[in-house]
């Protein structure tokens, strides 16, 4: 039960701290300041969204020292994928990563039927060749262009 509540806050620590502000919005359910207000008023409501969190957490009646290890743990984890995906050409959500292929931005479905289904054919042709399904992704992502 704890590592899902941990889970839990990990998600809405992101959607307070990384996502844009109309996802962390969907998310909330309450309307963060616009993008064009000053950074100020951004980072105010985000301050507010802590806070918030640790509302919910004493309501749940948490481990408050714990709860503040995992939101240490959570911010930290967020903040290195956050570089990671920088350096890989993400710049913000959403974005996908299909065997290391990068879908950007709303697409419609088809976008996304076409490239799994692009590899899909690439794993049967290799299962075809006498590669191991287990160790397939594995595999393909040693030699992805853009791995995440």
């Amino acid at each position: 039960m704890r590592r899902g509540l941990t889970s839990l806050l990990c998600v809405l620590v992101a959607s307070t701290t990384l996502l844009s502000p109309a996802v962390a919005e969907q998310l909330a359910e309450k309307p963060l300041p616009a993008p064009a207000r000053p950074r100020a008023d951004r980072t105010a409501a985000l301050e507010q969204r802590v806070r918030d969190l640790e509302a919910l957490a004493r309501e749940l009646r948490l481990d408050l020292k714990q709860y503040d290890r995992d939101l240490v743990t959570c911010q930290a984890g967020l903040v290195r994928d956050k570089k990671r995906l920088e350096t890989l050409g993400q710049r913000g959500v959403p974005g996908f990563w299909i065997n290391g292929r990068y879908l950007e931005g709303a697409r419609p479905i088809e976008n996304f039927r076409t490239l799994i289904d692009e590899e899909l054919a690439k794993a049967r042709a290799d299962q075809a060749q006498g590669g191991k399904l287990g160790d397939y992704y594995e595999r393909v992502m040693k030699t992805a262009a853009t791995a995440p």
